[in-house]
């Protein structure tokens, strides 16, 4: 991706103005600019130290009427080098968050600062194990191509938990989902959904484990009620349909179902069940 002289003094500038950046800044944030610079070939320090000038020189509206002449393309890579260079340290905090909103608001660009920061550091599109920070949550694990891709933990900042195999950002594959409000799933994923044979947890005590297609129960599944009430049947789009049985210590009940409603039920009782 080629970049012109102007180009890339005028991202410059909108980044040193939103992130306050002065003469007076931290050798690190400069560390993390020249490191962006080198992300795009660019290795000499006198040449940094001349788009470092030349980007004084530009007004906002200068710097903003270059930028916006960009390509989708070169929008996208210095979105992740504006995004390294905000987050330097490799925490995103609040305001960091918001130079970032203004940022890609300003070139047009809508990218989030999290996907930013994942290509920057993934920019030779290699595979390895890093530590992601994005709005008060994190991801570690096996990077690729700037996705999550291999086996991975996702923690979101409401404390949502997902942790197994990534494709592409999504979990694929054998893997866990623990909600926060104390559901948790344990079983197979397919893009990210719930699909195939699975296990979920309810705060309330209740669990089911049976066929799952994209997120919803699909197929035969055991749902044991935290009474101790077992229900074995087929579900249709998370709804019964057709034959279940449901069982208690003492009596059990022969149900049919269409859609959700229970058309006919024949009940057993005076039973001495071990359920």
């Amino acid at each position: 991706m080629e970049f012109s002289t102007l180009q890339l003094a005028a991202v410059l500038k909108i980044v040193r103005d939103i992130a306050d950046l002065d003469d007076d800044s931290s050798d690190v944030e400069f560390g993390v600019i020249i490191e962006g610079f080198k992300h795009f070939g660019i290795t000499d320090d006198a040449q940094i130290l001349d788009l470092l000038k030349l980007s004084e020189q530009f007004s906002a509206d200068d710097a903003l009427s270059i930028a916006s002449n960009m390509s989708d393309e070169q929008t996208r890579q210095l979105c992740a080098f504006a995004g390294a260079v905000i987050c330097a340290d490799g925490q995103i905090t609040e305001v960091e968050e918001e130079f970032w909103n203004r940022f890609h608001s300003w070139l047009g660009y809508d990218m989030t600062l999290e996907q930013a920061v994942r290509l920057f550091n993934a920019a030779d599109n290699g595979s390895s194990h890093k530590r992601i920070n994005f709005n008060g949550g994190y991801y570690e694990g096996e990077v690729r191509q700037g996705l999550y891709n291999g086996k991975g933990r996702l923690v979101f900042s409401n404390g949502d938990v997902k942790e197994g195999n990534f494709v592409d950002g999504k979990l694929h594959g054998q893997g866990c989902y623990t909600w926060a409000s104390g559901d948790k799933y344990v079983g197979n994923f397919v893009n990210g959904q719930l699909h195939g044979f699975g296990e979920y947890f309810y705060k309330n005590g209740d669990r089911y484990k049976g066929c799952w297609s994209e997120g919803q129960r699909d197929g035969f599944g055991i749902y044991t009620y935290a009474n101790g009430v077992i229900e074995l049947g087929e579900y249709r789009q998370n709804i019964r349909h057709g034959a279940a049985i449901q069982l208690s210590k003492s009596e059990a009940y022969v149900d049919q179902y269409s859609n959700g409603t229970r058309v006919k039920s024949v009940k057993y009782s005076g039973l001495d069940l071990d359920v």
